[in-house]
């Protein structure tokens, strides 16, 4: 009988602090989901600089050194937005997040200078990530998929993309307006329905007078796109814009059109890999460019192809096997319009100081011999007998 008691006293205390235990863990439970639901749920909408504490307690105090902290959410909403953030001047850093949205994934404007991070994400939406506004922005090592683009930026100077993979969307990066000073470095961009990566102004009706310079395109994978990398400027005055676009060391190949496409002015176009396209690099109304060390291997139709253009520098290029099966009459493996008539002059296929021009595979070289290329007068008087290296 002693022992029915103890048994049923020690079962009673079993129960009791199973209960308590589970009242405990419930609470705490209650608590803690409370606490981070939108970690969850999403959408979090940020528009000044106390909602990082007061709506969503996130980690930091907004300083350099001490950024808030939105790290580790999973954001899967039918809401507009997983992340947008507006009008801060906070330090804030996005990390290590999946979110799914239905139109921008992470979403930043009118920020301050510098104070944004966003890496290491993995990100589906319309716009995985959308930048407007907001200058010195630093985007790296995030993973867009599918949407219309993956990252988006306009009117961003001082900003940095780098090591992204942006995959199957219809432009991989997009960049608008002003994004002087900027590097765009090391991103993966593959199988995108238009374009790998694409800058776009146009001004046909107002005068612009902002400066857009030193913006640097390098060391990019832009493949099996309709077109690897477009640079598409159009102004209204252009000779009172200082343009300097650098495009290098890129590798911009198995395009359906082109590897590389230029319309801007006082572009450095060097050392990129431009293979298996339609055409190798595309330049249209583009002056005073320079067009040098350049591998352009096995494009369907020119492995340059230049029109409505003058005053541009082209020298130092490999061509490899373009053009191949091309008419009689345009069997050149490089186009050229111009003329002396052109605005700035023919453009020149050698460089003048050294007397030195081009590697062409169809050439059979011995000393004297030149390169007539097809569209117009244009020959390189000086065509080199070895490929660079």
């Amino acid at each position: 009988m002693a022992r029915m008691v103890l048994k049923q006293k020690s079962i009673t205390i079993f129960l009791v602090v199973m209960l308590f235990s589970s009242t405990v863990v419930s609470i705490w439970v209650s608590i803690w989901h409370s606490q981070n639901k939108d970690r969850f749920r999403g959408e979090i909408v940020i528009s000044n600089d106390s909602d990082f504490k007061r709506k969503f307690n996130f980690p930091g105090s907004g300083t350099k050194n001490d950024p808030f902290r939105l790290e580790f959410l999973q954001i899967k909403t039918t809401k507009d937005y997983g992340i947008k953030i507006s009008d801060t001047t906070s330090y804030f850093v996005i990390r290590n997040c999946t979110i799914q949205a239905i139109y921008d994934a992470i979403l930043i404007i009118d920020v301050n200078f510098g104070t944004a991070l966003i890496c290491n994400n993995t990100l589906n939406s319309t716009f995985s990530i959308q930048v407007l506004r907001s200058p010195g922005i630093t985007i790296t090592n995030n993973i867009c998929k599918y949407g219309f683009t993956g990252i988006l930026l306009a009117h961003c100077l001082n900003s940095t993309i780098m090591s992204n993979f942006c995959l199957n969307s219809t432009y991989g990066i997009a960049l608008k307006g002003n994004i002087s000073n900027s590097i765009i470095q090391n991103n993966y961009l593959v199988g995108h329905k238009e374009i790998g990566l694409y800058y776009d102004y146009w001004d046909e009706y107002s005068f612009s007078f902002y400066q857009n310079y030193n913006v640097s395109i390098s060391n990019n994978t832009c493949i099996l796109s309709k077109a690897g990398i477009k640079i598409d400027e159009f102004l209204e005055l252009p000779t009172v814009v200082k343009t300097t676009f650098i495009v290098e060391s890129n590798n911009c190949s198995f395009n359906e059109f082109f590897g590389i496409g230029i319309r801007s002015h006082l572009a450095l176009i060097k050392n990129n890999y431009c293979g298996f396209n339609d055409i190798g690099l595309s330049i249209v109304y583009s002056h005073n460019s320079t067009f040098i060390e350049n591998q352009l291997q096995n494009n369907t139709s020119f492995g340059i192809s230049i029109g409505h253009s003058s005053g541009c520098f082209i020298y130092s290029n490999n061509f490899f096997d373009n053009n191949v099966d091309g008419p009689i009459l345009m069997d050149a493996q490089a186009f050229d319009d111009s003329t002396i008539e052109s605005h700035f002059g023919q453009n020149t296929w050698f460089y003048p100081l050294i007397s030195e021009g081009n590697y062409w595979s169809d050439l059979i070289w011995i000393p004297g011999i030149t390169y007539d290329i097809n569209g117009s007068n244009n020959t390189d008087p000086f065509p080199i007998q070895n490929p660079i290296v």
